[in-house]
């Protein structure tokens, strides 16, 4: 099975808890699928609504220097770009959770360019410079600030997500945009009403844009609104979304790292059994190596 994960919180974990990419107690830990099938995993500086503005740079700075020299310590490959005529190998590649840490200096998209930053969700749930999340009462849409913003980050093919954005700020961009737009770690609002789940008009507008894509989460609280959800409830998301024609949208976004997750996924390597389990429900194999990786690995070859 190979595995491409668009959402983890792993970053945010290995600074604030001063644990290492590998031999850590997290649900990421590389010293146990480097010699597995191959993983792709997009790793994020999550910048959480609760940073004061002067500080994001600094906390910015320390997410980015820890990530950089775990990944050279450990002998990690850090993607910048995918091209389906090279050999790829297990990697990681370099995301934002919350565009927060631009502010209002345009510049900085540039700089998160040239540091190999490639997708960049727009806020997490609290407000933004470019427009609120959803956690906002009464939230704006995309800004004029944002519309700026949105030209600047696909002028330098940085790629916009939309997960943990408000519905106001998500049609907006969705009708602003030149280039697709994706949803690393959200699931279906019809199968768990929890509001940073989408709803199936949101849903049609992904599809709409041909090369959207959708990650599955793994969070107990986005999956069911049982006390313990599991696999079945993983399914259940998926196939919702498989029955109204997301065959090539659908894809994993863990975060990992970033929440509790069902407790068959407590570790990476765990997601075989996933795989497997889908096997048992009668999936194909080329549907679900779609899902697991080819449908995220054919956008990035496209758009990175």
């Amino acid at each position: 099975m190979n595995y491409f994960d668009l959402h983890c919180d792993l970053i945010y974990r290995m600074v604030t808890e001063s644990q290492g990419i590998c031999n850590n107690n997290f649900n990421i830990d590389f010293s146990r699928i480097k010699n597995k099938d191959l993983f792709i995993i997009c790793c994020a500086i999550w910048i959480p609504d609760e940073i004061p503005d002067e500080k994001i740079s600094e906390f910015f700075e320390k997410c980015k220097n820890k990530f950089f020299s775990e990944c050279e310590k450990n002998n990690i490959n850090i993607y910048r770009n995918l091209d389906k005529k090279s050999k790829i190998s297990s990697g990681v590649i370099l995301t934002v959770e919350s565009s927060r840490v631009i502010k209002r200096d345009l510049n900085i998209v540039k700089y998160l360019r040239d540091i190999g930053v490639k997708i960049i969700t727009m806020t997490w749930n609290g407000r933004t410079e470019s427009g609120d999340g959803v956690e906002v009462e009464n939230p704006r849409g995309l800004t004029e600030f944002g519309k700026k913003l949105v030209r600047e980050l696909e002028k330098n093919k940085i790629i916009i997500d939309l997960s943990h954005s408000s519905e106001k700020l998500f049609y907006d961009i969705i009708e602003f945009a030149n280039r697709p737009v994706i949803l690393t770690h959200s699931n279906s609002k019809d199968i768990c009403s929890h509001r940073r789940n989408i709803t199936k008009d949101q849903f049609e507008a992904i599809k709409k844009q041909t090369d959207g894509l959708i990650g599955i989460n793994f969070y107990k609280e986005f999956l069911s609104n049982n006390k313990n959800p599991g696999f079945d409830d993983i399914y259940r998301h998926v196939d919702y979304f498989l029955s109204m024609g997301g065959e090539d949208i659908i894809s994993i976004g863990s975060d990992f790292d970033g929440c509790e997750v069902i407790d068959e996924l407590k570790s990476i390597e765990l997601t075989e059994n996933l795989y497997n389990y889908f096997l048992t429900k009668n999936y194909k194999e080329n549907i679900l190596n779609k899902i697991f990786f080819d449908n995220s690995y054919n956008f990035c070859v496209k758009y990175f």
